[in-house]
């Protein structure tokens, strides 16, 4: 392992072609970042094999040469942070605001079709903070009812009887194909 970070930081001392900045070290963390996840792809397993080798101390010290992480540590093209200065002064732009940059924006309306806002949401593709003694059951009854989260756990829920429905949801077992007015602890 040590050698490895060795020769990864060793790329942020090398000189750099000319016309090129040298390796930064957020390059460098891309590079260990996709160098473990090509570990994490491609190794089946951390345990000794047959030899009593490790696979992991095998594949490490070659990483590197990988072109999915090299590739992170090539010097990048130096950006000109300014165009040639045009000859013409009228043409030159100005660091001054316009009367317009000075002038609120207009406001605008919301309409409703557009949801709640833009602050912290939820991220795509993420589901809802399911209880671990909920993972893998149904959500939902086949007719797309909420199914109450603390009915189905040891806890209960005495906001409505067995089959009746509380703010959270039916009061149902959450065990596929099941749906009986009993809670996930009485399902036999």
């Amino acid at each position: 392992m040590n050698t490895y970070q060795s020769e990864l930081l060793s790329h942020l001392q090398e000189d750099s072609p000319p016309g090129y900045v040298p390796t930064t070290l957020v390059q460098v963390l891309r590079a260990d970042r996709a160098a473990f996840m090509y570990l994490a792809e491609n190794l089946t397993t951390l345990k000794r094999d047959a030899t009593g080798q490790l696979a992991l101390e095998r594949e490490l010290p070659n990483v590197l040469s990988k072109p999915g992480v090299s590739f992170h540590l090539l010097p990048l093209a130096v950006h000109s942070s300014r165009a040639a200065a045009p000859s013409n002064p009228a043409t030159v732009p100005s660091n001054k605001r316009k009367l317009e940059d000075l002038q609120p924006a207009p406001k605008k309306v919301p309409t409703k079709d557009k949801g709640k806002g833009r602050g912290k949401g939820k991220k795509k593709g993420r589901g809802p903070n399911v209880p671990r003694d909920l993972i893998g059951k149904a959500l939902e009854t086949s007719s797309g009812q909420r199914i109450c989260w603390p009915f189905n756990m040891r806890a209960g829920c005495s906001d409505a009887p067995p089959g009746g429905q509380c703010s959270r949801g039916v009061h149902v077992c959450a065990e596929h194909n099941c749906g009986k007015p009993h809670g996930l602890p009485d399902h036999s």
